[in-house]
């Protein structure tokens, strides 16, 4: 459909996914339809990464609680994968946090912390 040679469509695509203006105007294109930026993913993976069991679940050395989803703010609801309750023996209570070790390396990548120049150097 595009005009290039079905054949040779691979190379092609590849070569132009190497031309800057290609990929800016691909990154703008997927940007605008699915409403992604910088910013919104630095938000998503910040809320992970600095995600504190506390914030979701109180204890003592015999309860164990968990905060209702309406007194989260939209913030700390992003760091949730999963809560569940479950036990025939009485309520076993698992609460999920997306992975933080993920998430921080992520987001030091994305603005730049990680410095790997010098990582295979000797």
């Amino acid at each position: 459909r595009t005009g290039y040679a079905v054949k040779s469509a691979h190379v092609t695509a590849s070569r132009l996914l190497a031309e800057p203006k290609v990929r800016k105007a691909i990154s703008q294109e997927l940007t605008t339809r699915y409403n992604v930026s910088k910013e919104s993913i630095i938000d998503e993976l910040a809320a992970i990464a600095f995600a504190q069991l506390g914030d979701y679940v109180s204890w003592t050395d015999t309860t164990f609680s968990v905060r209702p989803a309406r007194q989260l703010t939209a913030h700390q609801r992003k760091a949730v994968t999963m809560i569940r309750q479950r036990g025939p023996d009485g309520p076993i209570i698992e609460v999920r946090l997306a992975n933080r070790l993920k998430a921080l390396e992520l987001l030091a990548k994305m603005l730049g912390m990680l410095d790997n120049t010098h990582a295979h150097k000797r």
